[in-house]
């Protein structure tokens, strides 16, 4: 029971997350069913070890176990998504403002 109602959970971060995500990049179906799978792994582990504590919070800690193990992956193992990499904007102008003020900034 704990593992079907973690599995919606995670099917409502991923849908929040693709909506998020849409401006930036295309939907990607494998991505959107990695979340209810981690939260389902991170519900059983956590059931193995905490079965006495109500559901809901058994839910809820492995929707924050999923967030930081994939935002973990993505931030420090694996190389930057394609939405970060982009070339870096260019700031050449910010320099010519700032000079064209300079009694405020030095």
């Amino acid at each position: 029971m704990v593992v079907m109602l973690s599995i919606l959970a995670g099917l409502v971060v991923a849908i929040c997350g693709a909506w998020k995500d849409t401006l930036f990049e295309p939907f990607e179906l494998r991505k959107f069913f990695r979340s209810p799978l981690v939260v389902a792994l991170w519900s059983l582990i956590l059931f193995c070890f905490y079965r006495r504590e109500p559901g809901l919070l058994l839910i809820l800690s492995a929707c924050a176990l999923e967030r930081l193990s994939v935002e973990g992956w993505k931030g420090i193992i694996r190389k930057p998504p394609g939405k970060f990499a982009h070339p870096q904007r260019d700031t050449r102008w910010l320099s010519k403002r700032l000079k064209g003020q300079g009694t405020i900034f030095g």
